[in-house]
């Protein structure tokens, strides 16, 4: 999935360079798809949540099996809706911690380099690298996905499995920290 958003950039960047178009800047083609990937995944952990907060008394954990939100939020020139997707970030945590639920990422690509994308990978030869069209932005790609699913574990007390094969010891961590709920008064 990387390597298809990757390449559509690359060819993005040799359509706009056909066109005698500034090359030293691509727009992302997919940047409203991923917007709206990003608030339908942040909208449905924030309504299962709010369904959660229903089952009083006992801790509740969502693990979730995702590559992450492909969206740089970092990038506020190039990325219109980013402040949104922060904002819904953020509404998303809240209606989690409300409801005492715990989001717990698991990324099903386990450990990766992703190999098969980089052998795939075109760049253009001349390409500014300020643009990240080759292998960078690749792994690029991978670190912002992955940094979303943090943020979500981070934000609501969860961990995110990521990079990692060993997924058995995942969800035992996920089980020892479930089974046990204690509340302290003072």
């Amino acid at each position: 999935k990387l390597w298809m958003v990757t390449q559509e950039r690359i060819d993005e960047y040799n359509r706009q360079r056909a066109m005698n178009q500034n090359p030293d800047v691509v727009k992302d083609p997919l940047e409203f798809e991923r917007s709206y990937n990003a608030r339908v995944v942040l909208e449905t952990l924030g309504n299962i949540s709010t369904l959660l907060a229903g089952v009083s008394g006992r801790r509740k954990a969502i693990v979730m099996f995702s590559e992450g939100i492909e969206y740089d939020i970092t990038d506020f020139m190039n990325n219109a809706s980013a402040i949104t997707i922060i904002n819904q970030t953020r509404d998303t945590i809240s209606a989690a911690t409300r409801a005492n639920v715990n989001v717990y990422p698991v990324d099903p690509r386990g450990l990766t380099s992703f190999g098969d994308e980089v052998m795939d990978l075109s760049p253009p030869i001349d390409a500014n690298p300020a643009l990240n069209l080759g292998m960078t932005g690749l792994y690029n790609e991978g670190r912002i996905a992955q940094d979303s699913l943090r943020t979500l574990a981070e934000g609501t007390g969860g961990f995110a499995a990521l990079n990692s094969n060993d997924f058995s010891s995942a969800f035992n961590r996920i089980v020892d920290e479930n089974s046990a709920y204690y509340v302290l008064g003072y």
